[in-house]
């Protein structure tokens, strides 16, 4: 059975750069019985495909024959009957439909299950500042280092670009008690 028979016949173009799986399983199959006389570049040729995608056909045909739908596609090759295309189609549509079905159930589970609400504090409600807003005034690293010099708080102990707005309040506070 040549390309041309089976697009007259099975009504699909195999050398037409379609990954529909019955085109990847018919053309598994005339990989299969043209390679014992033929190379794989004069098939990437006659059929416009690359020499790669060939030998992956040829090498995934064994994966190919595990799939229960393989068995129409291959009948189909084989007796040039589109009966066996038209079953093909038929339960690949009632697949799709189950696995949409399922990936259905599953997302409808996720969105009814119960929100966990979470008792946990904010974990940064030491750097709020005040309920309106207003961010501390902030100075200079050197005016900082010279007003800070001298005083014991955890301020010197934490790097400078790593302070918080609670931080940025307790240094002006403890500037305007100086």
């Amino acid at each position: 059975m040549t390309p041309q028979e089976i697009n007259e016949i099975l009504k699909i173009d195999i050398k037409s750069k379609n990954r529909q799986i019955l085109n990847v399983y018919l053309r598994a199959l005339y990989i299969k019985k043209m390679r014992p006389d033929t190379t794989f570049m004069t098939l990437s040729k006659e059929l416009g495909l690359t020499h790669s995608a060939i030998i992956n056909g040829y090498k995934k045909l064994d994966l190919y024959s595990k799939d229960p739908l393989f068995k129409y596609a291959e009948k189909a090759f084989k007796t040039k009957n589109i009966a066996f295309v038209y079953e093909f189609r038929k339960f690949t549509f009632k697949k799709i439909a189950e696995r949409a079905k399922k990936n259905y159930d599953i997302k409808t589970s996720v969105l009814n299950k119960p929100k966990v609400v979470m008792d946990k504090k904010y974990s940064h409600d030491d750097d709020r500042v005040s309920l309106d807003f207003n961010q501390p005034e902030r100075d200079d690293i050197l005016i900082v280092a010279k007003n800070l010099r001298f005083k014991k708080t955890y301020l010197n102990n934490k790097y400078f670009n790593e302070w918080t707005g609670r931080d940025w309040s307790n240094y002006n506070n403890l500037i305007i008690k100086l």
